[in-house]
């Protein structure tokens, strides 16, 4: 980026250059790391979305997993539920515990397109929505070590 002097105006470069800088869009950024360990789906959350989510970790046995999937028009507007605790900005980030009578979800999603869904049985949530680096990889992942699991 080239140095501005006082006084002179932003172009649209500029201005594009800055919205590359926004924290919740960076581009090699990764929002939540799931990894497989002894039975268990450990769910990371990475960086500032830590403080968003208020949370760092879960842990979920494999045999609580009933479906994991992509998700990419997962909608950032209307989330069901409340939140306790979290962030909630429309259209821009849902992050942490939302719950409602019989239901409660963990959400960490900045980039819909890069959405997953995991589907729970049991626990303290039915549902993790979460965006990671890389969907089909992770989707792939932990669809093999559920079916290792159960063989």
């Amino acid at each position: 980026m080239r140095q501005r002097t006082y006084g002179q105006r932003r172009t649209a470069d500029d201005a594009a250059v800055g919205a590359k800088r926004c924290f919740l869009h960076r581009a090699g950024r990764r929002m939540v790391e799931i990894t497989i360990r002894d039975d268990k789906l450990i769910v990371r959350v990475m960086g500032l979305n830590v403080l968003l989510a208020m949370r760092r970790r879960l842990i979920i046995p494999l045999a609580s997993v009933t479906e994991i999937r992509e998700e990419p028009n997962v909608s950032l507007w209307n989330v069901r539920g409340f939140r306790l605790p979290g962030t909630f900005v429309p259209g821009l980030i849902v992050a942490g515990t939302y719950v409602s009578p019989g239901y409660s979800a963990f959400w960490d999603v900045s980039r819909p397109a890069r959405a997953i869904v995991i589907e729970l049985d049991g626990g303290a949530y039915q549902k993790l929505i979460v965006d990671v680096e890389h969907p089909a990889e992770v989707v792939h992942q932990v669809r093999e070590a559920i079916a290792k699991r159960r063989s």
